[in-house]
């Protein structure tokens, strides 16, 4: 049974539920997907009304921590300058703990080789490590300007021209230095289209759930 008909029904019983969570393979057990059922059907008439779905679908929705953020750590300084392995593990442990004090929990990469262009023209070749961390829109949008003024601390720490940053596959690199005007637009345009990208995202699925969204 597809959503749009559990839509049009206007309420859904626990047996529909339940087939339709076990159709979709979501690795849970009828028990489990029953047990759900009668969370939601707070007034405990065998039905779930949109309203009693949206209830329980929009926390779920707003505290999923989907969205992935990236810190790329250098493992040079003044440019091209190498540094041990100790410090390089320094780095990466200092920027594992930032993010998981920030959103609950962070992960460090392998080594990847790398390059970039420096401010020069030169060609930098170097290994970086990418420590990635998981956030909801909500809490990135609450603690955006606290890693951005972070990661540019780390420049200055790291003697870095830049560090790279990404959000939700946009990527931009943060300067030891105050950004010019003409890089605060390039910084801040595709940033905003990509918060109402995620906002408008979010929307439309909890739009598409409150209909008969986890119909099951």
């Amino acid at each position: 049974m597809k959503l749009r008909k559990l839509r049009q029904k206007g309420s859904v019983t626990c047996h529909d539920f339940v087939s339709f969570v076990m159709n979709e393979k979501l690795g849970l057990t009828k028990a489990q997907a029953k047990s759900m059922f009668e969370y939601a059907d707070k007034d405990s008439n065998g039905s779930l009304t949109k309203q009693e779905l949206k209830a329980v679908i929009e926390p779920a929705e707003h505290s999923a921590m989907s969205t992935p953020l990236r810190i790329i750590v250098p493992s040079t300084e003044d440019v091209s300058g190498s540094i041990s392995i100790k410090d390089m593990k320094q780095r990466c442990d200092q920027v594992v703990a930032f993010l998981a004090e920030t959103f609950g929990g962070a992960t460090a990469s392998a080594p990847q080789r790398g390059a970039y262009r420096s401010d020069s023209g030169r060609i930098v070749f170097e290994e970086v490590v990418s420590v990635t961390s998981f956030c909801t829109p909500d809490s990135w949008k609450e603690h955006v300007a606290d890693v951005r003024t972070y990661v540019r601390q780390l420049c200055r720490d790291w003697s870095q021209e830049c560090i790279g940053l990404e959000f939700a596959g946009l990527l931009e690199y943060i300067s030891s230095t105050d950004p010019t005007p003409q890089q605060l637009w390039a910084s801040v345009v595709p940033r905003y289209h990509k918060r109402q990208q995620l906002l408008e995202s979010s929307s439309n699925r909890i739009s598409d759930e409150n209909q008969f969204v986890f119909s099951c």
